[in-house]
């Protein structure tokens, strides 16, 4: 299988799972087994069965229920400032607190 033409951010997609999986995979077999320094084939096996049955492929509408149910709740209210939102101003460090000498 030769793929000449590619997006080079699917690289970083793929790797970013690979790496996500295995972390997964690794963990669940450091919780199953009796040694956690020591992971053996089984344990493994069955770390990769118990995460791939844990995995949930939605559909397109369910996705769209659950994005309805959480767009229900309002976002709240304005707070009527605008700009930034600093602390009070002994606790900022945007004044100029030195002074620089003539020579």
């Amino acid at each position: 299988m030769e793929i000449l033409d590619y997006n080079p951010e699917v690289v970083v997609n793929l790797s970013d799972f690979v790496y996500n999986y295995v972390t997964s995979v690794l963990t669940e077999a450091r919780n199953i087994s009796a040694d956690p320094g020591h992971l053996t084939r089984q344990d493994t096996l069955f770390a990769i069965k118990y995460v791939n049955d844990n995995t949930v492929f939605l559909e397109f509408d369910e996705i769209l229920k659950c994005a309805k149910l959480v767009n229900k709740e309002p976002l709240p209210e304005f707070m009527g400032k605008i700009g930034l939102n600093l602390p009070p101003e002994r606790y900022c460090l945007n004044k100029c607190n030195y002074a620089l000498r003539r020579y």
